[in-house]
C-alpha cells in the first residue's frame, strides 16, 4: 500500500467581519493631538496571510486616524465640541489575500464637554444716579456667556475689585442695584469691577 499526503491550500473565501456594524465611542474633548478614542476590530476566519486585516478609513476630514494594524483610532486636530459635537467615520478592514477581501463598519464618535470655555460678558454696566435714588433701585444688569454645558456652563456674578460698598449684586442674573442711601458729598463716584465664573469644579472666569 502506499501513504498518500494530500495538502489544503487555503483559498482567500473569507472577508473580515467586524463585531458589529455600528461601532459607538465616546470622547472628551481635547486639543492633544494622538489622542487615543477607541479601538475597531475585524477578525478573518481564513489563516496565513489571508487572515491578516488592515484597516483604514474611508473619506473624512482628516480629524481622525487609524493605526493600520491594531485599528485604534486617534485624534489628528483639535476636537472641539463647541465646535461639532460628533462624527461618523466609515472604517474598512481588508485582508492580504490576493484578491484582497474588505468590509466595512461605521463608527459613531460622540464628543463630550469639558470646561475649556471661560464665561464672557455680553452686556457691561453704567449708569449716573441722583443721590436722591431709592435703596433697591435697579441700576443696571451686567451678563456674561459660558460656551460649556451643565455646571461649566452656569455663570455666578461676584463683585471683584474697587468700591462696591453702595450696591449689591444678584449672583444669578447680574443684576446690580442700590444697597445704601448716597451721598454726593462723601462719594460722587464708584467704579468697581465684577466677575463672572462658571460653577464647574475648575471654575473658569
Amino acid at each position: 500500500h502506499a501513504s498518500v499526503e494530500v495538502r489544503i491550500k487555503d483559498l482567500n473565501d473569507n472577508p473580515p467581519v467586524f463585531a458589529q456594524s455600528i461601532s459607538q465611542l465616546t470622547m472628551f474633548e481635547t486639543s492633544v493631538l494622538g489622542s487615543e478614542v477607541g479601538l475597531v476590530s475585524a477578525t478573518d476566519d481564513d489563516s496565513g496571510i489571508n487572515a491578516e486585516v488592515t484597516y483604514s478609513i474611508l473619506g473624512g476630514d482628516g480629524t481622525f486616524a487609524i493605526d493600520a494594524t491594531s485599528g485604534q483610532i486617534t485624534t489628528m486636530k483639535v476636537v472641539d465640541r463647541e465646535t461639532r459635537d460628533s462624527y461618523r467615520l466609515t472604517v474598512m478592514a481588508m485582508d492580504n489575500g490576493d484578491p484582497p477581501l474588505s468590509s466595512t463598519t461605521v463608527v459613531s464618535i460622540s464628543v463630550l464637554d469639558m470646561n475649556d470655555n471661560a464665561p464672557v460678558f455680553v452686556m457691561f454696566g453704567n449708569a449716573s444716579i441722583s443721590e436722591a435714588t431709592e435703596v433697591g433701585h435697579e441700576l443696571f444688569t451686567v451678563k456674561a456667556i459660558d460656551e460649556d454645558l451643565g455646571l461649566a456652563g452656569m455663570i455666578e456674578y461676584k463683585f471683584f475689585s474697587g468700591d462696591y460698598s453702595a450696591f449689591g449684586l444678584d449672583s444669578t442674573t447680574g443684576q446690580v442695584s442700590l444697597a445704601v442711601p448716597l451721598d454726593y458729598e462723601q462719594n460722587s463716584e464708584y467704579v468697581f469691577t465684577i466677575k463672572a465664573s462658571d460653577q464647574a469644579a475648575n471654575g473658569l472666569f
